[in-house]
C-alpha cells in the first residue's frame, strides 16, 4: 500500500471514531484540566503493553468526539509520551477521591481488550487500581461490568452494577449500557427503572415462589421504557410513586382476558404516558386507574379495542361508579391532558373514555381522534361532565353525535 493510501485509510478510521462518538460520558461535564488527565491516562494505558493499536485509537477517539472542545487525539498521545513524576503525583491527587476513577478503570479494561488476538495482562492497570485505592471487590465488579459491555450482555452488566457500592446506580456507566441492556437497571427507594433500548417482549422478574397475581412497583420514581408487556398473564400492574411515573414507548396487551383493571396508579404527583399502545383490554373498571393522582399527561398514544364492563351504582355516599374504558380516577381532583392520541373501538358502560368518582377531573383533550367509540347505555357519551373541560381540534368518526360529555 502506498504512503498516500495509508494516510487516507488512517483519515477514514479517525472519521469513523468521530462519527460514532460516545455520548454522555461523565468526563464531558468535567473541567478541562481533569478531562485532559483522564484522556491522557487512557493513552498511557493503551501503550502500557506496546504501541497504540488501531482498535484502541478508535475507541479513545469515540470518547474524545463526545467531549466538547477536547483536544485532538494526537495531542493526548503526545502528552502520554512525555509524562513524569509530577504528572503522576497530580493524577493521583485528582482521582484518588474522585468517583471518576471507576469510569477510568472500566475504560482501561475496554482498551486492554481492544488488542485483538492478544493476551494483555496489563500490569500497569493493576498498579493504577491499587494506587487509586480501589477495593478488590470493586475492581472485580468493574471487570464484570467491562465484560458485560464487551459481550453486550445485560445480565453481566447489571450484576456488576449491583455488586458495586450502593452509592452507584445504573447511570454510572449508562453511556455504554443504554446500547444493549434489557432489564431492571435500578430498583431502590429512589427509582425503579425497567428498560430496553428498542421495543422488546418483557416479563417482570419475580421472586422465587411468587405467583402471577399482581406486579407491584413502589418507589419515588418509576420508569417503564420500550417494553412490550402481556398483561393477561397477571392480575394487575400496580404502580405506586410519591413523585412521578413514566410509561415511554411501551406496548400493553390485555389479550381480551377479563381483568379487574389494566394498570393502577397510586399517590403520585405526575403521570406521563408517552408514545404508548394499549390494546385488547376487557376490564371491570378501566385500562388506566388513578387514585390520589394530581396530574396525568398522555401524549401520542393509541388505545384499541378497550372495553369496560362494570355497571356501577349511584349513591349519595359513593357517587357515580360508572367507568370509562380508558381512564377512571377516584379520591383526587385530577388534571388530565390528552394530546395527539387516538382511540379505536373503545366502549364504556356509561362513559366511553373517561370517568371519575367522589372528586372531579379537569381535562384538556387536544388533537385527538375517536373512531367507533361509545358505551352500552348511550352511544354518544365520551366523558363524564367535569368542572373544567377543553376540547381542541378533536374529531370523531362513527361515534354518533358530537356530544363530548353528558351527565
Amino acid at each position: 500500500m502506498s504512503k498516500s493510501s495509508e494516510k487516507l485509510q488512517q483519515y477514514f478510521k479517525l472519521q469513523k471514531g468521530k462519527t460514532h462518538k460516545i455520548e454522555n460520558h461523565p468526563i464531558a461535564l468535567e473541567e478541562e484540566h481533569i478531562r485532559d488527565f483522564y484522556l491522557t491516562m487512557l493513552c498511557v494505558a493503551s501503550q502500557a503493553e506496546g504501541g497504540l493499536s488501531e482498535g484502541q485509537a478508535l475507541f479513545i477517539q469515540r470518547i474524545i468526539s463526545g467531549v466538547e472542545n477536547a483536544k485532538e487525539l494526537r495531542e493526548y498521545v503526545k502528552l502520554s509520551l512525555n509524562i513524569d513524576d509530577k504528572f503522576a503525583e497530580e493524577f493521583v491527587t485528582l482521582f484518588v477521591k474522585n468517583d471518576l476513577k471507576y469510569n477510568l478503570i472500566v475504560d482501561c479494561l475496554l482498551i486492554a481488550h481492544a488488542l485483538e488476538g492478544e493476551e494483555n495482562k496489563n500490569i500497569f492497570l493493576a498498579e493504577m487500581i491499587d494506587t487509586l485505592g480501589v477495593k478488590k471487590e470493586e475492581a472485580l465488579a468493574l471487570a464484570v461490568i467491562a465484560i458485560g459491555i464487551l459481550t453486550q450482555d445485560s445480565e453481566s452488566y447489571l450484576s456488576g452494577i449491583k455488586s458495586l457500592s450502593k452509592k452507584f446506580d445504573y447511570t454510572k456507566f449508562w453511556y455504554y449500557g443504554k446500547e444493549f441492556v434489557v432489564g431492571c437497571v435500578q430498583n431502590d427507594s429512589e427509582a425503579i427503572y425497567h428498560y430496553s433500548m428498542t421495543q422488546k417482549e418483557y416479563i417482570f422478574p419475580q421472586k422465587e415462589g411468587e405467583k402471577n397475581n399482581s406486579i407491584v412497583l413502589k418507589s419515588k420514581k418509576i420508569v417503564l421504557q420500550n417494553l412490550v408487556l402481556d398483561l393477561s398473564q397477571i392480575n394487575r400492574l400496580i404502580l405506586k410513586s410519591t413523585e412521578s411515573i413514566y410509561l415511554i414507548n411501551c406496548e400493553f396487551d390485555g389479550k381480551d382476558k377479563h381483568q379487574k383493571g389494566g394498570i393502577s396508579f397510586y399517590n403520585s404527583i405526575n403521570i406521563y404516558v408517552i408514545n404508548c399502545r394499549f390494546k385488547n383490554f376487557i376490564t371491570s373498571r378501566s385500562v388506566l386507574l388513578f387514585s390520589n393522582i394530581c396530574n396525568v399527561h398522555i401524549r401520542n398514544s393509541i388505545f384499541t379495542d378497550c372495553e369496560s364492563t362494570y355497571l356501577g351504582y349511584d349513591t349519595s355516599q359513593y357517587g357515580d361508579m360508572h367507568c370509562g374504558s380508558i381512564l377512571y380516577s377516584e379520591h383526587c381532583d385530577c388534571n388530565v391532558d390528552i394530546v395527539e392520541s387516538e382511540f379505536y373501538r373503545c366502549q364504556g358502560n356509561k362513559y366511553a373514555i373517561m370517568s371519575y368518582r367522589k372528586k372531579s377531573i379537569n381535562y384538556k383533550i387536544e388533537g385527538c381522534k375517536f373512531y367507533e367509540c361509545g358505551n352500552s347505555l348511550n352511544p354518544f357519551v365520551m366523558f363524564k361532565e367535569s368542572r373544567k373541560s377543553d376540547f381542541i381540534a378533536c374529531s370523531t368518526q362513527g361515534c354518533g353525535r358530537s356530544l363530548w360529555y353528558y351527565n
